[in-house]
Formats: structure tokens, C-alpha cells, sequence
């Protein structure tokens, strides 16, 4: 068998093997023990949560710059929603700030994958931080990288850039 015939079967076995790993994991992870497993997973990485404002340190940038901002943004959206509704125009408006795929108000869903509707955030200030926080990251006009975003999103970089290229794509075709 030549080398470049054992460097591929090699390979295979090591994606097999992954791939048998994650589905052992799987059901684990399903489970409440999937929220144990990444919270240790997460404090082995990045230290117990009382030095995260030292190991963190993008994190905590991020939760600074979007506190000085969450409560305007915030005021902003609810008295924008309130106009719609005093209006009646509500029903063909898409929150703004809910988690998930938006949706019109009162319509259904056609996309398979929205099984599970996301709430609408009703003004909790951790969920005002979160959800105004990921606003502010993917719209700005530099496209996302790892060593700019929050420690704490790094594993879901992908998503994001994914999610701010279609933030961009609307703008692009709202301003058309």
C-alpha cells in the first residue's frame, strides 16, 4: 500500500472515530448533563467565574459597551412596537429583537427547523444585554472575526458571520 493510500485510510479511521465519539456524546449532551458537561468544559477553559473578568477579557468589554447602550436600544423598541400597535399595524411587523428566525407577528411559520419558537424578549436585563449585545456585534460593517468577538461566542463564529451576512443582505436590498 504506497503512503498517500495509508494517509487517506488513516484519515477515515480518525473521522470515523470522531464521528462515533459525537454520537456517544450525544444523548449525553440531550440530557441535563449536557449543561453540567459544558459548563465544566467551559470554567476548565477559561478558569472559575469569579476571575472571568480577568480570563474574559473580550467578553467583558462586550457586556460593558452593550450595558451603556441596552436601555436606549430597549426604549427605542418598545415605543416603536407601541406605535405599531397603536396604528394597527402590528400584525405585519417582525420583532426586532426576537431570538431565532423572526417571524410576522400572528403568522405561521413555513420553515421546518422553527419548531420551537423562541420568545419574545420582554425586558429581563439579562436578556435585554444578550439579545441587544448579539445585535450590536453583527451589525457592524467589518465582518466578524475570532479575536473580536466575546470569548464566550467563539465556538459559534461561524453562526454568527452567518447570521450577520443576512443582516447585511437586508440592508443591501433596504436601501435599494
Amino acid at each position: 500500500m504506497s503512503i498517500l493510500t495509508q494517509s487517506f485510510a488513516k484519515q477515515e479511521l480518525q473521522a470515523e472515530v470522531s464521528k462515533a465519539r459525537v454520537q456517544m456524546m450525544q444523548q449525553i449532551i440531550k440530557e441535563s448533563a449536557g449543561v453540567e458537561y459544558l459548563q465544566k468544559a467551559f470554567a476548565d477553559r477559561y478558569g472559575p467565574p469569579e476571575n472571568a473578568s480577568a480570563s474574559l477579557p473580550l467578553t467583558l468589554q462586550w457586556i460593558m459597551t452593550s450595558n451603556n447602550i441596552v436601555e436606549v436600544e430597549w426604549s427605542e423598541h418598545s415605543d416603536c412596537l407601541s406605535i405599531m400597535q397603536s396604528a394597527g399595524q402590528a400584525p405585519a411587523l417582525v420583532p426586532v429583537l426576537r431570538a431565532g428566525h423572526g417571524t410576522l407577528v400572528g403568522q405561521p411559520s413555513s420553515s421546518a427547523a422553527d419548531t420551537s419558537v423562541q420568545p419574545e424578549c420582554k425586558g429581563e436585563k439579562l436578556d435585554k444585554l444578550i439579545r441587544i449585545g448579539l445585535l450590536q456585534l453583527i451589525s457592524s460593517m467589518e465582518g466578524l472575526q475570532l479575536q473580536s468577538i466575546p470569548e464566550s461566542f467563539q465556538i459559534n463564529l461561524l453562526r454568527l458571520r452567518a447570521v450577520q451576512s443576512q443582516f447585511q443582505q437586508v440592508i443591501v436590498i433596504a436601501t435599494r
